[in-house]
Formats: C-alpha cells, sequence, structure tokens
C-alpha cells in the first residue's frame, strides 16, 4: 500500500502511475487543493490493497487513453476468432477509437462482433479487456472533431462478418478506414487482405467462418487489419 502526506499545493493536483513499467504524471487543475507525496512501503496481502491497486491501475490506463482520436489496439487472444485474426495478420486484434465529450467524459466507439458498431463509456470498455491494449495516437496534432462525429453517425451499424467493403457493414480497423479522410482521401491505406497463417495455409476458422456465410475467403480483397494500421507512420505508442 502507500503512505501518503499532505504538502501546500496552491493551483494544481499532480497524480502518478505506474503503467507497463513506465510512470506516467497527470495534472489537474484545482481551486483550492493538496498534493500527494507518496512513498511507496512493503505491500500487505488485503482485501482493501487489492481493490486501490485495482483501481490504480484503471485509473493510469484512464489517463493514458484520454484524448479524442486515440486509438486503442487489442492485444486479447481469448476468442477463436482473435486467435485466427492474430495468425493471419500480427499482434492486434481489434482496434477502437476514443472520444472525450465536453463535460470530460471518455467513450469508446468500435464495431463490435456482437453489438456491431457501439458507443460505451470507456471504463466499460476496459474491465472487457482488462488492459490487454496499447494507446496509439497521431504523432502530429490533428483535428478529430469530424471524424468522431462520422464514427457517432455509424452507431448502430452491424458488423461485418463477411470483411468485404462498401456493404454498409463494419469490422473494427475497416469502422476507423472509413471515420479517417483528408482532402477526400482515406488517411490509412487499404491492402490486399491476407487471410494465410505463418506456414502459407488458411486456418481452418477462416475456411468454416466463409462457408457458413456462403461466401469465399476474401484473399486478396482491399481491406484493412489492426496490425497494419499500428504500423502506419502516422501513429506513435502513447509512452514510447
Amino acid at each position: 500500500m502507500k503512505k501518503c502526506r499532505k504538502v501546500n499545493c496552491r493551483r494544481e493536483e499532480i497524480f502518478f502511475f505506474k503503467h507497463n513499467r513506465k510512470m506516467y504524471i497527470f495534472a489537474q487543475k484545482i481551486e483550492t487543493r493538496m498534493m500527494l507525496q507518496t512513498s511507496i512501503s512493503r505491500p500487505r496481502p488485503s482485501i482493501l490493497g487489492s481493490l486501490l491497486m485495482a483501481i490504480c491501475c484503471l485509473s493510469a490506463r484512464y489517463v493514458m487513453a484520454q484524448e479524442t482520436g486515440d486509438f486503442l489496439f487489442v492485444r486479447s487472444q481469448a476468442s477463436e476468432m482473435e486467435k485466427a485474426i492474430s495468425a493471419s495478420t500480427g499482434e492486434y486484434t481489434h482496434v477502437a477509437l476514443v472520444e472525450r465529450d465536453p463535460s470530460g467524459y471518455v467513450w469508446v466507439i468500435e464495431a463490435d462482433r456482437q453489438k456491431g458498431v457501439q458507443r460505451l463509456p470507456f471504463q466499460a470498455w476496459d474491465k472487457a479487456y482488462n488492459g490487454q491494449y496499447d494507446v496509439f495516437r497521431f504523432t502530429q496534432p490533428f483535428d478529430t472533431t469530424d471524424m468522431i462525429l462520422r464514427a457517432r453517425g455509424f452507431v448502430g451499424q452491424p458488423y461485418d462478418e463477411a470483411f468485404l467493403p462498401d456493404n454498409n457493414k463494419f469490422y473494427c480497423s475497416e469502422l476507423i478506414y472509413e471515420c479517417f479522410w483528408k482532402d477526400g482521401e482515406h488517411l490509412f491505406e487499404a491492402q490486399p487482405m491476407n487471410w494465410r497463417d505463418a506456414n502459407g495455409n488458411i486456418p481452418e476458422y477462416w475456411i468454416d467462418h466463409f462457408q457458413k456465410l456462403g461466401v469465399p475467403v476474401p484473399e486478396g480483397v482491399p481491406g484493412t487489419n489492426p496490425t497494419d494500421m499500428a504500423k502506419s507512420p502516422l501513429l506513435q505508442k502513447v509512452g514510447d
């Protein structure tokens, strides 16, 4: 647990959070508050201690994902689809978009397989993925106002199980691709899609998946995936 002592502070409150072995600092303007200066003592197992640790970890992730237009790239491989995506395309299996509204409340907009395109509170989204994601943002200042409005306009659209373009349905990276434009062009590039694993074989999961839909595996069809999107020179990982 943490031992704290209070030190007078005039205008600002500072929070320190440790995440992935790195320290993050969050400053908040205040009228009249106190700043907590902490020192670490040897932790003792307790329910309260575990609760405080969980709150601290969530707060650290909340601070990291605080800017409108941030991207959340998921590393989870819990489901069979996530394992198949990782086998064919790489580390990241899902991507979502951050929106901070005028009141400061943080939302996530994503294309979810069960619920389609949805907008939900960051805390609920974070709980579902338990921190198994990385936060990326644009390397240069970028006005994302129109992009967020476009993403919100897609809320309620179904998930694109066929992974095909221009069908009024969206898979996760396709939603991002269709929302981010500049000067009449997509910000992110579509590439011929690859459904093969490292050995050059299409996993049985994908063969069964597309057979059930009655469509061929869209090998080579233009599309996107989270791993390629995270490699875009337009983005950088927060904390690197």
